[in-house]
Order: C-alpha cells, then structure tokens, then sequence
C-alpha cells in the first residue's frame, strides 16, 4: 500500500522519478479500513504552488506505508492565479464542490504568504472559513501549517497572531514539552525550519485550551494540539525540502537587488554552514554593486550553498505525520 497516485500530478511524477514506489488507481480497492482520503488545501502563492504540493504530498506519502492513501490537492477560487498556476490548479486540482460531495476523512491546510497584517483582510479568508466549517464536521483530522494555525486561532478561538520584530527564519532545535500519541517514536531534538514574520505564543495558546507539545526557547512553538486532537497546530516546517530556504533567500536577494526591499536580507539562522556562509558574505558587495549599476548580478551557485550536515526534519516530519494518519484511522474503526 502506500501513496497512490490516481492522476498525473507532477509530484507524483517527481517522487517516481525519485524512487518513490507508488500505488496506481487500478491497483488498489478504493475503500476498506485502511482506505484513508486527506484534502490538500493549498493557499501559496503562484510561485510556490508546484513547490508546495510536492513537499506535504512527498511527507504525508512517506508516512502512509501502512495505508492506502488518496491525497486530494485543491484552493480557493479568491486568488488572482496566473495563467501557468491556473492551468496547474485545472489539470491536478480537486474542486471543493466535489470534495464536499465525495467527503474526506482529514485536511491539511498549507501557510501562505501574508499580504496583509490582518488576517481577515485576506483574499483567501472567507472562502478558507467556508472549508474550515465544513471540515469541522466532516473530517476526523485538520493539520494546519503556520498561517493556517494563526487563522483557525483567530476564527475559533478569538486569538490574534503578534507581528514579531524580526523574522524567524531558519533551523531551530526545539523540546518535547508533554507527552502525546503523535510523538510516538520521536527523538530529541526536534529539528525543524521555520519561516514567519507572525506568532503564536505558548502562553496564548494555553490560555485558549491548547496543549503545546514541542517547542524551542529560541524560535517558540513548534507543534500544538486542541482539547480533542481533532486539531494539529504546526509554526515550523517539517515538509520543507533542505533547498528551500536557500531558495526563500535567494529569492530575498533578487527583491533587494531589484528595490523592493531597502534592506540587505539576512542569513536564515542555523541554516548555512561556514563555508556558505563565507561565499555569502563575498557575494555581498558583488550584489551590491550591481544594484548600484544597475547591472545583473551573478547567479548563485546553490550546490555550493548546500549545508553539507545531513537535516532530519522531514524524517522527524514524517513520524509525526505517521502517528497522525495512525489515529485517523482509529477513529474511523
């Protein structure tokens, strides 16, 4: 059993190509005890669209060993797509109409980039809360990522995110502060990036009746559950690729060489070994100078950014996740 691939999605296209073995359609029952459906809503952006599925296709996958199941990615009709993410979302995405008709048994719920400081200002927000509702009472599970952890917090529990004074960008180490089914397996320490301008802390999160479950002095709450488990609150990034904030910076440097932003982006923390981080710096006045003359700058060379220490997040990602459809198929017994 395991993941089946029942389109031409290209993550399924990817994971095979990496080895991947994956269930077909015609291979599998379709239904039976472990027969397990989850909803994939994705609210990033264009850019990181494609990105995105494949990340939390590729980790819900990598725990499903035990189970056969259908991921079914989907949005929300309220973002001003381009015409590549468009026809991406018309080829490989679920309509939420059907999704209501055909039900699922859990939701993940992808972050977002925030474009506004209030969550409700969104373009996303109504239709989010539409899905949220439903899924409140159609689904065993919702798993939420960063921005959708602040936005159930505000919808259900009256709790507003805090704008921090800086970034928390990087790798952080964190503990586990209390016991629970989903850390079943899991070693210390939990290593996991992050990547948000907003926050939730501890302390608000208790006092609306949630139990933190791991979390680092440095960088906060990593994971967080509801009274009854329905709900699996994530700020950190256990799906991301190890590339994937080497390419955020990247990005950041593009936007700073180009005006968008005024200041020189700096490094994810715990993230770059010595060697990047020395490259780095010896880039820096080269891109500056180009964005004085108004010349390109030189390509990075990622390879060469790679951290070269071996990141555990996704194998701890996927123990969690593990557990996670281990209890939703409990409660479908």
């Amino acid at each position: 059993m395991g993941l089946v691939a029942h389109s031409d999605h290209p993550a399924f296209r990817t994971m095979r190509e990496e080895g991947v073995t994956l269930a077909r359609r015609g291979d599998v029952s379709g239904s039976g005890p472990n027969h397990l459906s989850v909803g994939l809503l994705n609210l990033m952006p264009d850019a990181a669209i494609r990105a995105t599925d494949r990340q939390f296709i590729r980790l819900v996958a990598a725990a499903a060993d035990e189970f056969e199941l259908w991921v079914y990615p989907f949005t929300v009709a309220a973002f001003s797509r381009g015409e590549s993410a468009r026809r991406h979302v018309s080829a490989f995405y679920s309509r939420f109409d059907d999704i209501q008709e055909t039900g699922l048994d859990a939701l993940i719920v992808t972050g977002a980039n925030p474009a506004q400081h209030e969550l409700e200002r969104e373009a996303f927000w109504t239709e989010l809360g539409e899905v949220l509702d439903w899924a409140q009472k159609e689904t065993k599970s919702i798993l939420c990522s960063c921005l959708a952890t602040h936005a159930v917090l505000q919808k259900y529990r009256d709790t507003i995110r805090r704008r921090l004074p800086k970034k928390m960008w990087g790798v952080y180490q964190h503990e586990i502060v209390a016991a629970h089914p989903l850390l079943d397996g899991l070693s210390e320490p939990v290593e996991a990036p992050h990547s948000h301008w907003y926050d939730v802390t501890r302390e608000d999160m208790e006092a609306v009746g949630l139990r933190v479950l791991i979390e680092s002095d440095e960088a906060g709450v990593h994971m967080a559950v509801d009274e009854e488990d329905f709900y699996v609150f994530f700020q950190g990034h256990p799906e991301y690729d190890p590339v994937s904030l080497l390419k955020e910076y990247s990005r950041e440097l593009g936007r700073y060489w180009r005006g968008e932003r005024d200041d020189y982006p700096p490094m994810p923390t715990h993230y770059f070994d010595e060697d990047a981080i020395a490259r780095l710096e010896e880039y820096r006045p080269v891109l500056e100078e180009a964005k004085t003359d108004r010349t390109q700058p030189p390509l990075l060379v990622e390879p060469d950014l790679m951290p070269k220490e071996p990141h555990v997040w996704n194998d701890q990602g996927k123990v969690i996740y593990r557990n996670w459809l281990r209890g939703i198929a409990g409660r479908k017994a």
